[in-house]
């Protein structure tokens, strides 16, 4: 019921083509899971692997997509942790190249929480997801976080 009240919901945002990194350093892609509550969410999964293991993926890979919005949420990091990762890539070219970091719309949640384990934690983390697009990506919604 809440995936499909998630999709109903979906219907109000743009298209949008987001870059889940299950991983930063390597960069992995999303797996298991993760594409399809995306989709649910409202976003174009790209470089994703529906019903697979996360896999790593090369930088020029990143580069060669370059999504409209990031979603980073490890396995077994906070936000806190995330941020710190993300600070120490902030240098590599590919990154500072990608259309969502210079518009700032890189989207940080807590990957162990929302993301990595099945249960009904999962369509939270689809919502907050959700919640981000629409403030991000949506004129009426407001400012941009």
């Amino acid at each position: 019921a809440e995936l499909d009240a998630l999709r109903r919901d979906a219907q109000r945002l743009p298209p949008t083509r987001l870059l889940f990194l299950e991983w930063i350093d390597p960069p992995m892609n999303p797996g298991h899971w993760n594409p399809e509550l995306l989709e649910a969410a409202g976003a174009q999964a790209v470089l994703a692997a529906p019903g697979r293991d996360a896999q790593r993926i090369a930088w020029t890979r990143i580069a060669d997509e370059d999504p409209d919005a990031i979603l980073a949420a490890p396995c077994g990091m906070d936000v806190a942790t995330v941020e710190r990762e993300l600070a120490r890539i902030a240098g590599r070219p590919e990154w500072r190249s990608l259309r969502a970091v210079r518009d700032g719309a890189v989207c940080v949640l807590d990957g162990s929480a929302y993301f990595a384990r099945p249960g009904p934690r999962l369509t939270h983390g689809a919502r907050l997801l959700q919640r981000w697009l629409v403030d991000y990506f949506v004129p009426s919604s407001g400012q941009k976080p």
